[in-house]
């Protein structure tokens, strides 16, 4: 075996390492904007449906998962109660 067959295989497991990520870095985005999108409907169903308590909870679950710690904030609440008193009356 010599020199240049050893760094051929090293670089082709190098770009297939790299490959194999770019394609998993995408899978997860496509999988995350899947997701919000799912949650944004389901709350956006809730809030015109007649339970106010499913709207809350789907209201908190969609604004949650936008933020990086997956909390709702207190505006995020103000926010799901103004679109339950609009849309629910």
């Amino acid at each position: 075996m010599n020199f240049l067959s050893v760094l051929s295989f090293t670089t082709s497991i190098w770009v297939l390492i790299l490959v194999m990520g770019i394609c998993m870095f995408c899978c997860w985005g496509i999988f995350d904007l899947y997701k919000l999108r799912l949650l944004k409907k389901n709350y956006e169903n809730a809030l015109h449906g007649s339970d106010k308590s499913i709207a809350l909870e789907a209201g908190k679950k969609y604004y949650g998962y936008k933020r990086p710690d997956g909390k709702h904030t207190i505006y995020d609440g103000i926010k799901i109660r103004t679109d339950i008193t609009s849309l629910m009356n």
